[in-house]
Order: C-alpha cells, then structure tokens, then sequence
C-alpha cells in the first residue's frame, strides 16, 4: 500500500523518448519486443500471477471515497470503491439526479489516449449513464463484459437492442441507427442528444448547445469466443505502442491509482499478457526465434487455462 506518484514513470518515458528520437527507433522497438517477449516467456504463468498478487495489494493510501459511501445504491459492488480524486462529476442533470456515477477519469503519461472507466451500469443508473455520456462526449464505449456470466448479471442493457428504436430520458434521447457485426465484436450505432422537454438552465443550454446538440457514440461488444487479435495482419508498431511493453506493470499500477481495484483477477492480468505477447508476434521484422518463444508462452497460458 503506497501513495501514487508518477515521477518515477515520467523521467523512465523521456529516457525512452529520447532513445526513440535518437535515429535507431525501429531497431530499438524490435530489441524492447524481443526482450518483453522473452522476459515474460521466462517469468511464466505462475511468475505473472505472483506479479499480480504485488500489484492487487497495491493501494493508494492518499485516496478518499466519500462520494462512493453516499451514493451505495447507484453502486453495483458495495466493495468496489470509487475514488473521490478523479470521479466523473455529473453537470448535466445535476439538480435533479446528483452529479455521482461509478465512474473515474484515467490518464497517465504513458497513455496516448484519455478515458473513463465505469460499472456496467445497474438498471437505476441508465439514465445517469447516457448523462456521462452526452456530458464527456464519449464516442466510443468498449464493453468488456457481457449483460450476463455465468448466469450472474453484469451489466443491464443500457442502450436501445433494435435499430430505429429511441429511449427517452429526462436530460438525453438515445437512438439506436445501426448495427455492424464481425467475427470479433458488434458494433452498436448511437445517436445521443438532449431531450428537448428537458428544462435546463439557459446558461446550461447555451453551453450544451456549443458543444454540440446531438453526437454519434459506438458501443463495441465482444462476439462470443473472439480473440481481439487472431486473424488480425502483420504490423509496424508504433513507437508510442513500444512504451506499454516496458512499464506493463507500472501502468497497471497507476491505473489503480485512477480507478481502484482496477484488474480484478489473476486472470485479467494474464490475459493482459497474452493480448501483448499476440500484438508483438504481429511485428512484421521480429525474427523466429523470438516468435518461437511467444508462442511458448501462449501455449503454456492455454494449457493453465483448460485446467
């Protein structure tokens, strides 16, 4: 248990910056592949999982949850806490709804993207869900559960299921305009705007207005048994992509500095592993012998995962 710092982090991502600039990028982001790949190869299964058991004792001593303790029925896990420092606060609909969701702002310097992790959302806060939504101007939303496991709900269905079919709350309408499926995921097309019957304050309109009345959301829903990576063709990563190989654990910390509790299982961690261990393999210039030693890997974390 510690207080969550990113100095450390910050001052490892310029050296590897400056490294990357340095005119041998490409050299360096297959050697930084090859060696992930072979560390974690060497750690194994069973070394990742007591990797996680460090990182799931992990907390920040610093954070508060106050909010979380006020609002436990918008909260679908009593034991699942949200913290104070860097929840999403609800404007839109605030007066009437209150400005708590289970949701937590997440950004860190080692992430090139910002975004907002949050509870499947219980049937009692669907509406406080698309508020969120229409407020941050989400436009994409990847589920990463089913309604649905192991005949335990996860996750009410928040979005109109037929295409052309509209729901109606107080502050949003939400409208389903289609629908895309693949091997991988189905893609769900959402129209959100504000509900014109919502009698917002002028100033809280104007502004609502500029930000724009009605925007296009996506929502991705893994198809079942799908693999995000198989199938997927051989790439050149990014240098910005390199960085998540080297600080794998150092991001998942600070993700639990953002969000609590964030990867709740072994299992979630191991499967992180597995999807970076698959993205290396797909760098067209890695050699075979390193190649070779991933698939090691993943036939060892196949053969955990039938037991």
């Amino acid at each position: 248990m510690t207080a969550c710092t990113m100095e450390s982090t910050e001052a490892a991502l310029l050296g590897l910056s400056s490294a990357a600039n340095s005119g041998d990028s490409t050299d360096r982001s297959l050697r930084v592949l090859a060696e992930f790949v072979e560390r974690i190869t060497e750690k194994g299964v069973d070394g990742i999982v007591k990797e996680y058991r460090r990182l799931d004792n992990f907390y920040d001593t610093a954070a508060t949850y106050e909010a979380f303790r006020a609002n436990m029925p918008k909260n679908r896990y009593s034991d699942v806490v949200c913290t104070d420092s860097t929840r999403v606060k609800l404007k839109l609909g605030e007066e009437g709804y209150g400005d708590y969701i289970h949701a937590n702002h997440v950004t860190s310097p080692l992430l090139t993207t910002k975004f907002i992790c949050t509870q499947g959302p219980l049937q009692s806060t669907i509406h406080d869900f698309w508020r969120m939504i229409f407020q941050e101007r989400i436009e994409s939303i990847l589920m990463l559960c089913k309604p649905c496991e192991d005949g335990r709900p996860k996750c009410s269905i928040y979005w109109p299921e037929s295409i052309g079919e509209t729901t109606s709350f107080d502050t949003v309408v939400v409208k389903n305009t289609g629908e895309d499926v693949d091997e991988f995921a189905t893609t769900t097309s959402i129209m959100v705007e504000l509900n014109p019957a919502y009698g917002m304050g002028l100033g809280c309109l104007i502004e609502a207005l500029n930000a724009s009345k009605a925007f296009k959301v996506s929502i991705k829903q893994p198809t079942p048994l799908a693999d995000p990576v198989l199938g997927a063709k051989k790439v050149r990563l990014p240098d910005s992509f390199i960085k998540y190989f080297i600080f794998l654990f150092k991001i998942a910390r600070e993700l639990r500095c953002a969000r609590a509790q964030c990867i709740q299982t072994e299992v979630q961690y191991l499967y992180i592993h597995r999807v970076m261990i698959e993205n290396a393999l797909l760098h067209i210039n890695l050699n075979e012998s390193t190649r070779t030693t991933g698939q090691r890997f993943l036939k060892e974390y196949d053969d955990k995962m039938r037991k």
